[in-house]
């Protein structure tokens, strides 16, 4: 017997659409293929929409400024006994703006930056010296007992602390 209009003999079975792949398959193929693309425009969309926001935000107040963190730090050299303040500068090479006297040659010392100025702790003598950094002077020594090869220097929102092996200053 012939098969009707549109519909076509395969493998024993009939068939709507063409191809020889069942009607209900092809319906599977294509709402998964819609699936696919709303799943992409979505992505897409959302991906927009943050772009957006983020120019929007960014343009929306000229009081909103970046604020870049101090390029200069403080350097130990312990071989000549001076603290170096350098400047990272826009490249590679970094620039050497002063140099303070902080120690005699040799002495072992550890120096924390601390907003323009530095806390140098002289291992050695076992004290601890202020460096200002507008007159780039050390000043303010102290000793500090139970100071070693051991001992560190940390800075913290609350300032510098000593850590010794007996006590925390």
């Amino acid at each position: 017997m012939p098969a009707p209009v549109g519909v076509h003999r395969t493998r024993g079975t009939l068939a709507r659409g063409g191809h020889g792949e069942p009607e209900g398959r092809k319906a599977t193929l294509a709402s998964e293929r819609n699936a696919s693309l709303w799943t992409q425009r979505i992505g897409i969309g959302v991906v927009i929409a943050l772009v957006a926001v983020l120019a929007l935000r960014v343009g929306s107040s000229s009081s909103q400024s970046v604020a870049f963190r101090d390029l200069t730090v403080w350097l130990p050299s312990s071989s000549t006994g001076e603290v170096v303040l350098a400047h990272a500068g826009a490249g590679a090479r970094g620039e050497v703006v002063a140099r303070v006297k902080a120690a005699e040659p040799d002495e072992h010392f550890l120096v924390a930056q601390g907003g323009s100025g530095a806390v140098v702790l002289n291992r050695t003598k076992g004290e601890v010296g202020l460096i200002d950094g507008v007159t780039l002077t050390v000043s303010q020594r102290a000793p500090i007992r139970g100071v070693d090869a051991d001992a560190q220097l940390l800075w913290s929102d609350a300032g510098a602390r000593v850590v010794t092996a007996t006590a925390v200053y």
